[in-house]
């Protein structure tokens, strides 16, 4: 028979308060969304508060010019694969949101590093992206 331990842990549960109220899921369905990335995928909010989970999605909640917002940031998640075997018609409303020239229509089955006009821009707006979320690990929030 094995022998189980259990190791008492430390936990920090974040939650976000708005006016003296926490914020619900009800309240965070209201704040408007908006990209928090320019075309060179730098972010432009003033202030990270955390992300939150929501089903199969995750969504940054952020600040701009004083203002709360959101982004669903579940698309930038769906990036890490390799541009040899990422199909054009995945990331296409990344390659126009980058301004990355590519051939091709955007539902298209090849590969993007056959259709993008410069593969090493892709993939440094991708790896920047991909350094971003990795900050976001240990940010959190709980609704």
């Amino acid at each position: 028979m094995v022998d189980y331990k259990l190791t008492q842990l430390n936990v920090t549960v974040r939650e976000v308060v708005v006016g003296n109220k926490r914020l619900t899921k009800t309240m965070f369905n209201q704040i408007e969304h908006e990209s928090c990335f320019n075309e060179k995928m730098d972010f432009i909010g003033d202030l990270i508060i955390g992300y939150t989970k929501d089903k199969d999605d995750r969504f940054l909640l952020w600040v701009n010019k004083g203002k709360l917002r959101k982004t669903k940031l579940t698309p930038y998640y769906k990036l890490s694969r390799s541009a040899d075997y990422t199909k054009l018609y995945e990331v296409s409303w990344f390659l126009k949101k980058g301004k990355i020239e590519f051939e091709g229509l955007d539902k298209g089955e090849q590969a993007v590093s056959e259709t993008v006009a410069d593969p090493k821009l892709y993939e440094a707006l991708v790896d920047k992206v991909r350094s971003f979320l990795d900050s976001l690990v240990d940010q959190q929030i709980f609704l």
